[in-house]
């Protein structure tokens, strides 16, 4: 039978991770072993997008190293929607509008959103799950609740940010995280 393994939980820039360094020690295996590992992998978009590519310095060396981006406290607002113990007009607050994704919706809408916070609410978790989860209309992108918990991390991190109209015709201001031929991966509502 597998045994759960505790894994160490870091915090850099606001953000929860776990290093690939921390996963190679608890499954007793080579760090550069687990780096290939995840390369390998990570030629699939979708995979990639649950990793960020980082560096530490052991000895005067500087090696890569992958983190794993899941906030914790999202991940938990997440499962409360799903389990309906949260109102319809909850919502998790997330980071700050970064200064250049400020100056961008300034430019795309005229609005200054300079201080506002990212807001999860409620009704999105139910969209998501709804339209991209286990059993999503349109695919199931989102199926891990992972994927969700890692959506500030995706938000402070966006290739792009530009305004789509919705079904209804009116302007929603979307950022874009784009593959590698700039074809849009993936993109979230602000």
């Amino acid at each position: 039978m597998n045994e759960l393994i505790k894994v160490e939980i870091e915090t850099k820039d606001g953000m929860n991770f776990v290093s690939s360094r921390v996963i190679a020690d608890q499954l007793g295996k080579r760090h550069a072993d687990v780096v290939n590992q995840i390369d390998k992998i990570s030629k699939d978009e979708n995979v990639r997008r649950s990793f960020v590519l980082s560096s530490y310095v052991h000895n005067g060396n500087v090696y890569n190293e992958y983190l794993l981006s899941t906030d914790k406290e999202i991940k938990q607002f997440v499962e409360k929607v799903q389990n309906g113990n949260v109102s319809r007009k909850a919502s998790k607050k997330m980071s700050k509008v970064t200064l250049p994704e400020s100056l961008k919706i300034q430019t795309l809408i005229g609005k200054d959103v300079r201080g506002y916070r990212h807001r999860l609410h409620s009704n999105a978790v139910k969209h998501i799950n709804q339209r991209h989860g286990v059993k999503g209309k349109a695919d199931n992108s989102m199926a891990d609740i992972n994927d969700i918990a890692r959506i500030d991390y995706e938000m402070r991190n966006t290739d792009n940010i530009d305004i789509v109209r919705n079904s209804k015709g009116k302007p929603d201001v979307t950022t874009a995280f784009l593959n590698s031929d700039n074809s849009p991966r993936t993109s979230y509502t602000i």
